[in-house]
């Protein structure tokens, strides 16, 4: 139960002093003697949910190396850092309607396309419902080769070559989950 535009009702010391004694309850009425709800507030522009089975972000992170010594100084190494995302966190707006008026390409990036933004909200009152949710896609791979050769009086020198390939699902979004929100799933 969400209580929006809340307050104490009385802020004097007993009252205060209640603050002190709340402990946890799972009754979400527990404890609406201790504030009162302003006429006419309602809810907010923009929300943020939970989805019922939602799991912070983990990574499973694999790495294997190997060096070789030869002859003359030489030294070849081979490494691979292997990197997938475990329960990444994907955002949708939960208030949008399907597309109305089409799908916008960028490169290789679809979007929907609306006119207004009224024309895209199930709830006009609610500019954004952001839902946040679990899927098992993103990862990175690191591939690493080296060649190196120690010199004669102190010189040292190397040849690497690395290979990057990564794919996330979603980046961070700063303060707000709105900046990166997608469309309904």
């Amino acid at each position: 139960m969400y209580q929006f535009g809340a307050r104490l009702r009385n802020s004097n010391a007993g009252e205060l002093a209640k603050l002190n004694t709340i402990t946890f309850s799972p009754n979400a009425d527990e404890y609406l003697d201790l504030v009162e709800v302003e006429a006419g507030t309602s809810a907010p522009g923009n929300m943020v949910f939970m989805g019922d089975n939602f799991r912070f972000p983990q990574v499973w992170r694999s790495n294997l190396a190997v060096d070789k010594k030869f002859g003359n100084g030489f030294t070849v190494s081979l490494e691979a850092l292997l990197t997938q995302d475990r329960n990444a966190i994907r955002m949708y707006n939960a208030n949008f309607k399907p597309e109305t008026d089409g799908i916008v390409v960028e490169g290789n990036l679809e979007r929907p396309r609306y006119t207004s933004a009224t024309a895209r909200n199930e709830n006009s009152s609610i500019t954004t419902a952001i839902v946040l949710d679990n899927v098992q896609k993103g990862y990175s791979t690191a591939l690493t080769a080296q060649v190196s050769k120690q010199f004669d009086r102190g010189f040292y020198g190397s040849l690497a070559y690395t290979y990057t390939d990564a794919k996330e699902v979603t980046a961070n979004p700063g303060s707000q989950a709105s900046s990166v929100s997608e469309c309904k799933p």
